[in-house]
């Protein structure tokens, strides 16, 4: 039954992403930011992101939009930035590029969203 539901609920989500991809990007990002900073909590929506990736649902500007709009919104909160930021780490490890050449470009990107 677990199985199912989780199958169930991807197969929802996407459904929903092939509608609004940038929306519901952006909603599991706000959902990242807004969690306790628990590694296993997190890796949940993360895991969902990874997947749309892989399935090419949305696309890798779509998440770096979603994550930098979710900095310049969160910019005074520091939980919330630390869980983008783990969010950002744990998307790289399983093979995201980002959309960026570089680590340096990546967090120029966000220093500016920042500011």
């Amino acid at each position: 039954l677990d199985r199912r539901f989780n199958t169930w609920v991807r197969e929802g989500i996407a459904r929903l992403l092939s509608v609004d991809a940038s929306r519901v990007a952006l909603e599991i990002i706000t959902i990242i930011a807004d969690m306790e900073s628990d590694q296993k909590t997190l890796e949940v929506p993360l895991g969902l992101l990874v997947d749309c990736l892989r399935e090419g649902i949305i696309t890798e500007s779509i998440v770096v939009r979603s994550i930098s709009s979710s900095f310049a919104t969160n910019k005074s909160r520091p939980q919330a930035c630390v869980n983008l930021c783990f969010a950002l780490r744990r998307l790289r490890e399983s093979g995201f590029s980002s959309g960026v050449t570089d680590s340096d470009e990546l967090v120029g990107s966000i220093v500016q969203s920042l500011q």
